[in-house]
């Protein structure tokens, strides 16, 4: 078996020889230089998705920011609403812990992180009352989501089968599991929850008016135990 490793490789490197570190190693011990750029942890497809990994990180670290900005808005005497700012500045944590492992996870498999990527703003305004602040986080999600799966798309199994012919495609499992572990299935809690939120909080504000300023006093006692 090692013997049929040995021939198979030996016959696999001469006609792919600039992508194989074996390559570079043997021209650095020549006299063609010391070039060992594909001595690396670049395998699979993750060059093909570095713009959108970098993309992805940027948005993960405005999400931190946008839901910051939520939280210091419920934060204020004029509000006081701790069960909203605690709902919004743990989201605002977790995005930045999630956009640091995006990082870590690009240099692990050789990549590097681009700072310049331009990022989209979902929006600049974040004097929301409660129910409005809901209904922006859910949509703020839902676009990220969105994201998640088109890179997921772009990697998966399922896309081999569909792309054009004369379209570049990848498959990395890798990338794949990654993704759904680490992200697609927060989101999609994420979501749930977000969802049931704004129902509950609308439908509470609908049956005690005009009392509905006591519901989203409730509303937010409730958020401040979770």
């Amino acid at each position: 078996m090692k013997f049929l490793v040995f021939v198979l490789l030996g016959a696999i490197v001469p006609a792919f020889a600039n992508e194989y570190c074996v390559k570079s190693v043997e021209e650095a011990c020549g006299d063609k230089g010391t070039d060992s750029t594909n001595c690396n942890a670049i395998y699979g497809s993750i060059d093909s998705i570095k713009g959108d990994l970098s993309s992805l990180t940027l948005q993960y670290f405005m999400k931190s920011f946008d839901y910051l900005l939520l939280s210091s808005n419920f934060g204020t005497h004029t509000l006081n609403r701790p069960g909203f700012e605690k709902l919004y500045r743990k989201t605002s944590d977790d995005a930045w812990n999630e956009a640091i492992d995006l990082i870590k996870y690009q240099t692990t498999r050789g990549s590097t992180m681009d700072f310049e990527k331009d990022i989209k703003l979902v929006g600049d305004n974040f004097a929301l009352n409660e129910l409005h602040s809901l209904s922006f986080a859910l949509d703020y999600e839902k676009i990220l989501a969105k994201e998640i799966h088109g890179i997921h798309k772009k990697v998966s199994h399922a896309h081999s089968s569909t792309h054009a012919a004369n379209e570049e495609h990848h498959y990395d499992p890798e990338i794949t599991q990654y993704l759904e572990e680490k992200f697609i299935e927060n989101e999609a809690e994420t979501i749930r929850k977000l969802s049931g939120y704004t129902n509950d909080l609308a439908k509470l504000i609908k049956s005690k008016e005009p009392q509905s300023s006591l519901a989203i006093y409730l509303f937010d006692e409730y958020l401040a135990k979770q």
